[in-house]
């Protein structure tokens, strides 16, 4: 399990703060958005908030979310792994017990919209 601050344990209940950059703030519309479980809500995140992509439109993005949420379940933040201005490592616990790396990219122009989420589950 990768641990922020030289091998800490979160504590129980506790979730992360994010920091206040643009990855930081993307991360944050991004878990809103995902922890909402409403498919049109991830829908609005990627229309609004992520860089269009022809060859994974809106809805194949919904559709790999659906399935990862089903997964998973709700992501609550336990800590943050690596952050830049426009790049974020975040771990989160699922509620059906899983870990979660996620690594957010952001646009380094103005607005600063996603462009990439790796999403690494934790073995």
């Amino acid at each position: 399990m990768v641990r922020a601050g030289g091998g800490s344990r979160p504590v129980p209940g506790a979730e992360a703060k994010l920091p206040d950059t643009p990855a930081g703030r993307v991360a944050t519309d991004y878990l809103r958005a995902y922890n909402s479980g409403d498919a049109a809500t991830m829908a609005r995140f990627f229309e609004s908030e992520a860089v269009a992509d022809p060859v994974r439109p809106t809805s194949t993005r919904v559709e790999m979310y659906k399935n990862i949420f089903g997964d998973n379940g709700r992501l609550d933040v336990i800590s943050v792994a690596d952050a830049s201005p426009t790049s974020l490592r975040v771990v989160a616990r699922g509620a059906q017990g899983s870990t979660v790396l996620l690594t957010f990219t952001v646009e380094s122009a103005a607005p600063g919209r996603l462009e990439s989420l790796r999403f690494d589950l934790e073995r």
